[in-house]
């Protein structure tokens, strides 16, 4: 049974009811039944568009038809929109229509097939299938870093974290000895009160320390509750980890007797990753609970 596709059609429905409303990612999760984390893997999933592009699209397609059909001014169309301003909603139209606002308007043609996604449940010729394994809990010393994730159309994960991971292992002598041989890679949203934008991430680069270690000046310490996690094998290149995830919320996670916790993934590296090239391996580890089972 797939779990999610009804909780991706309830976004999907939130969303059209609410294109010249300023709801929130988070708000559209929570109605879907997660959190924005673990939902923003699952759409992204389920429709191949992030949740924020899908959100963006469907209300400039809005704009779109009431430019054509309306004689609102384009302004008073935008910010209805939820655009920002007049230059963000041109880039944003020019980009989808190849004109401009008022050069669309004049022309008025016939709209092509501007309709919203219809999601279907991913499937796989080879689910992956995780260990599931109850962890302590963790102490996790080293430097972190913001970044835009893969799911937006201003991604830079692939500019931020790897010179992250150089800094770190420049700065490893200074660190108090390690608890395993491994380097922990976590995941996080970044704290809603310093975001500058919804899709905001935290990742942070480090190793697993003692309790009540003190970190050095410029690095932080995260504290992870003990906590069940799917433990999943990514195989191949580093930079191939999108497809890995979209397996793991795509087609393992909805037809399991599990659902996702939490507000992030821990990725574990060790002897395994080697160069990170196309024999690399490293863990990727999900918090999850059992789904609760309904009542008859």
């Amino acid at each position: 049974m797939d779990h999610y596709l009804p909780a991706v059609h309830r976004a999907l429905a939130f969303m059209e009811e609410n294109l010249t409303a300023p709801i929130t990612l988070e708000r559209i999760a929570r109605r879907a039944g997660f959190s924005l984390w673990h939902f923003q893997r699952i759409f992204s999933a389920y429709t191949n568009e992030s949740l924020a592009g899908y959100l963006r699209r469907r209300r400039l397609t809005v704009a779109v038809l009431a430019i054509r059909n309306t004689g609102r001014s384009i302004l008073d169309i935008a910010l209805d929109h939820q655009f920002e301003s007049h230059a963000a909603f041109t880039r944003a139209f020019k980009a989808m229509m190849q004109a401009t606002p008022s050069s669309f308007r004049r022309a008025r043609p016939t709209p092509a097939n501007w309709l919203a996604v219809f999601p279907r449940s991913p499937s796989t010729s080879t689910p992956m299938k995780p260990t599931i394994q109850s962890l302590p809990a963790l102490t996790l010393l080293g430097l972190e870093a913001r970044f835009i994730g893969p799911m937006s159309p201003d991604a830079n994960n692939h500019k931020v974290i790897p010179p992250l991971f150089g800094r770190f292992f420049a700065r490893k002598p200074e660190l108090p000895p390690a608890l395993d041989a491994c380097t922990y890679g976590v995941t996080r949203a970044a704290p809603r009160s310093s975001r500058t934008r919804e899709d905001e991430l935290v990742y942070l680069v480090s190793q697993s320390v003692k309790p009540r270690r003190r970190a050095p000046a410029g690095m932080t310490i995260w504290r992870l509750p003990a906590q069940s996690y799917a433990i999943f094998v990514h195989r191949g290149p580093v930079v191939r980890i999108d497809d890995t995830l979209k397996e793991i919320y795509g087609s393992w996670l909805p037809h399991s007797a599990y659902e996702p916790v939490g507000e992030g993934s821990i990725e574990r590296y060790d002897e395994r990753f080697s160069d990170g090239g196309p024999k690399a391996e490293f863990d990727i580890l999900i918090p999850v609970r059992a789904r609760a089972k309904k009542r008859a």
